[in-house]
C-alpha cells in the first residue's frame, strides 16, 4: 500500500476544555453546532465531514496528574477553521451576544476573523468564494 492511501480524512478535531457541560451549553446556544453525542469528559458536535470534540480534564489518554495540580490552557492560537457561507453576519451575531471578535480581515480573497470561546480558546472562521 503507498502511503499516499493511508488517511481519507481529518476525523476529528479534539479542543481542550475546563467544564464539558458548560462548553457545550455554550457552543450550542452561541454557536448553532448541533451535538451529535456526550459523556462526562468528551462531547462531540456535527460540523460537516469532521466533527468537532470538546474534551476535559477526565478525557482518556491525557497526561493525570492530581486535579488540584491541573492548570488548563487554552488553545492561545487556532488549530482549525469554521468555514462560514456568511462570514460578516457570524461575525455581527457573535459580537452582539457579547462574544470578543477581532476584526475581519481580507487575506486576497481569503476573508476571515477570530474569536474566544468560554474557556478562552482561540477559533478562527473564514470564508472564500467556494467553486
Amino acid at each position: 500500500m503507498d502511503n499516499s492511501s493511508y488517511f481519507s480524512r481529518i476525523d476529528s478535531v479534539f479542543l481542550p476544555v475546563q467544564d464539558v457541560e458548560k462548553a457545550v451549553n455554550w457552543y450550542t446556544k452561541n454557536l448553532g453546532v448541533e451535538l451529535a453525542w456526550k459523556y462526562p469528559s468528551v462531547a462531540s458536535f456535527r460540523l460537516g465531514e469532521t466533527p468537532l470534540t470538546l474534551v476535559g480534564y477526565e478525557y482518556p489518554g491525557y497526561e493525570k496528574k492530581p486535579k488540584k495540580d491541573f492548570q488548563f490552557q487554552p488553545v492561545t492560537s487556532p488549530k482549525f477553521n469554521l468555514y462560514a457561507t456568511d462570514i460578516e453576519a457570524v461575525h455581527k451575531d457573535l459580537r452582539q451576544k457579547g462574544i470578543e471578535v477581532t476584526d475581519i480581515n481580507n487575506h486576497g480573497g481569503v476573508i476571515d476573523f477570530m474569536f474566544k470561546d468560554l474557556d478562552g480558546n482561540v477559533i478562527a472562521v473564514v470564508w472564500w468564494p467556494e467553486k
